[in-house]
Formats: structure tokens, C-alpha cells, sequence
């Protein structure tokens, strides 16, 4: 059977998500625009927040596929497990418009797709998880309920939703069609060459089935296996795929009860080990992250069931702050922890980041 993509890239956590994922497939993205069609998916919902920077903006998405943001060109897809909270997909809507006319004046007609099996969040499923907050440190979006609602047949997807009021309000810029997702991209693949770049959720240690930490963890798998699915996908539909793990010199996790993290520091610790002062706040719910030195045989476990081809290494800048937003390429430090990694996981570090939008190739 022909293949419907040239290449597939699926860039996953490797951790407890925040692994820096946002700045990774904005710089594989980047590479892609220009060698034909750019299918970028996203599953999961508002209960996880990805953060990249194109020039001075800031851009953080919860529901739209974050590639949007780089060229009208990119079809963003909201694969079938999305889970959809209408308010928020609107103001990320009205984010890409207000970036999109302050780039290039707005101009050129952009695709999004909803797939009608996509899940909807209502008010009800929002009250429900008040007790997740308090127990296990859940973000509260209603992402579990939503669900939940949809494993017992009873909750709203897509096509039971009235989108109109979003539609008619960015209709001149993109155009949102609610569909069967995988057919819809299966009758565009004999238009010219396309490629995938899919944009997972969370990461490995919050999976809901393999990350081995129920009931600290999320509501879907996040490992590759999870994400394909959740986006009615293949590495089988691409000519050549490519899984990209990210993880961070320092693993957070979510502020609260969020469950075990081995060898857990304070952010004074770090700090004084960075050399600057450094403290991360959570992109959804604006806590303080809880911080920890980087689990090894974690990450063996994680590695021995998804299979990367390559890792993307981000926060090396907290390794040595001299590389902070720099090249760290011809850095001796850098080169010898890049190295250890390497050997210790058995996988190519292929990409790294040194800072908010400064990611670098490390191999070819």
C-alpha cells in the first residue's frame, strides 16, 4: 500500500511531562515547512500546556497542534482521543489569528481538523474532579471525567457539539472542520509529498496503563504505542519514522501529591548547582514544579517499552550555565554529559536545548 507520509515524527516525554516538548517539534517543524504538506497532530486536552517561542512570542497551547503558529501552510489535526474544552480552543484560536497578523498580516487560509470522536468537557465533568486536585494533584481541566464520560458511552464528542459560535469568528483565517480525521488525511495522499509531526502529551511516567504509578499519574497512555493510537495512526503509514523521547537534565513533576520522585531536590539545590537562580512554575495550573536529579533506571525501563530512535536532551543549560541560550556544541562539559548519556540509555541524543527557544542538532 502507498504511503501517506514521506517521514513521521513523534516527539513523546520521556518523564513526567514539561520535558521541554513545545521547543522540540518547533524546531523539527521548522525543518519540514518548506519540503511539502505538514500534517501536525495533537492529542490529549487542556489538562497539559506545551511552550515554544517563534522570535519575541511567547506561544503556549493546550488544544491547538503548537506547529500552527509557524506557517498557515501546517494542517493542525485534533486527533480522535483529543479531549476538548470549547472555551480554550477559542482563545487559542484568537492567539493564532493575533500571531498570525502580527508575522504576515494575517494572510493565508489555514486548516484545522477536529476529529468528530474527539471528546467534549462540560461544566458537570469540570466539578467532578475537584477531589483529583486534593488526592493526587490533578490538574482540575476535567480531562479525566471527559474521559471517563466517553469510556461509559455517555459523554458529548465532536459531532454532538455546535461549533459555530468558534467557526463564524475566525472563519476568514482557518477553517475548523469537525471529521473522521483519518479518512479525511488518507484521500489527501496522492496531493504531493506530506509529513507528520506528532506532538505527544505529558510523558511516559504519567501513562495511565505502563508508567507503573497508578493513581498518580494521567487519564491515556503517553508512551509512542498511546499516542498513534490516540491519533488513528502508524509509523507503517510513513516511508521512513522517526520517535524522538525528550527528557530534562532535572525530571519535575506537577506541585502537590503527585507521587514518588526518586532523589527529589529543592529548587535552592538546583540553583546553587546551576549557578543562577532558577524555579519553574507549571504552564496550567501555575504552581511551583517539584524538581529531582535524573532517574537512570527509570529511563531504562521507559526505553526498554518505546524504543526511541533518539533522544532530545533539553535543560542542559542547568547541567552548565555557561551554554545558557548559547550553542553548546564545542562545549567540553556539554560534549562529556551528552556522551555519558548516551552510553548510560544505549540512544543517540539527537537534539538539545539550552534554554527557553534555543534548541540545537547534535547529530546529524
Amino acid at each position: 500500500m502507498e504511503a501517506t507520509f514521506e517521514k513521521m515524527f513523534t516527539v513523546y516525554g520521556g518523564q513526567f511531562g514539561s520535558e521541554g516538548k513545545g521547543q522540540i517539534v518547533r524546531y523539527i517543524t521548522g525543518e519540514l515547512v518548506n519540503k511539502g504538506r505538514v500534517y501536525a497532530y495533537r492529542i490529549g486536552g487542556p489538562n497539559a500546556g506545551h511552550t515554544f517561542y517563534i522570535g519575541e512570542d511567547k506561544i503556549v497551547t493546550c488544544q491547538i497542534p503548537g506547529p500552527m503558529f509557524l506557517a498557515p501552510s501546517v494542517v493542525g489535526i485534533i486527533g480522535p482521543e483529543g479531549v476538548i474544552s470549547p472555551g480554550m480552543l477559542a482563545r487559542e484560536l484568537q492567539d493564532l489569528v493575533q500571531h498570525r497578523q502580527r508575522t504576515n498580516g494575517g494572510r493565508g487560509f489555514q486548516t484545522l481538523l477536529i476529529d468528530q470522536s474527539a471528546a467534549i468537557i462540560t461544566d458537570e465533568q469540570l466539578a467532578r474532579e475537584a477531589s483529583l486536585v486534593k488526592n493526587i494533584g490533578s490538574t482540575g481541566k476535567g480531562v479525566g471525567a471527559a474521559t471517563a464520560d466517553k469510556v461509559m458511552r455517555t459523554g458529548k464528542t465532536a459531532k454532538d457539539y455546535d461549533f459555530k459560535t468558534i467557526t463564524d469568528k475566525y472563519d476568514l483565517f482557518i477553517d475548523i472542520k469537525i471529521v473522521d480525521t483519518i479518512g479525511w488525511v488518507q484521500k489527501q495522499k496522492n496531493k504531493g509529498p506530506a509529513y507528520a509531526i506528532v506532538e505527544g502529551t505529558q510523558g511516559a511516567g504519567l501513562s495511565l496503563h505502563t508508567s507503573g504509578y497508578y493513581p498518580h499519574c494521567t487519564s491515556r497512555e503517553c508512551t509512542p504505542q498511546g499516542i498513534w493510537a490516540g491519533c488513528g495512526l502508524h509509523p507503517g503509514m510513513a516511508k521512513e519514522s522517526e520517535s524522538v523521547m525528550v527528557i530534562r537534565t532535572y525530571p519535575i513533576r506537577v506541585a502537590g501529591p503527585s507521587g514518588p520522585m526518586t532523589n527529589e531536590l529543592t529548587w535552592e539545590e538546583v540553583s546553587r548547582r546551576v549557578g543562577r537562580e532558577v524555579k519553574e512554575i507549571t504552564t496550567v495550573t501555575k504552581n511551583t514544579r517539584r524538581v529531582s536529579e535524573i532517574d537512570i533506571p527509570e529511563l531504562e525501563r521507559t526505553i526498554a517499552y518505546t524504543r526511541p530512535d533518539a533522544i532530545a536532551l533539553t535543560f542542559l543549560d542547568y547541567v552548565n550555565s555557561d551554554i545558557y541560550k548559547k550553542d553548546p556544541r564545542g562545549n567540553t562539559l556539554s560534549q562529556m554529559y551528552v556522551s555519558s548519556i548516551e552510553q548510560l540509555l544505549d540512544t543517540p541524543v539527537k537534539y538539545v536545548g539550552t534554554g527557553e527557544g534555543y534548541v540545537y542538532q547534535w547529530r546529524v
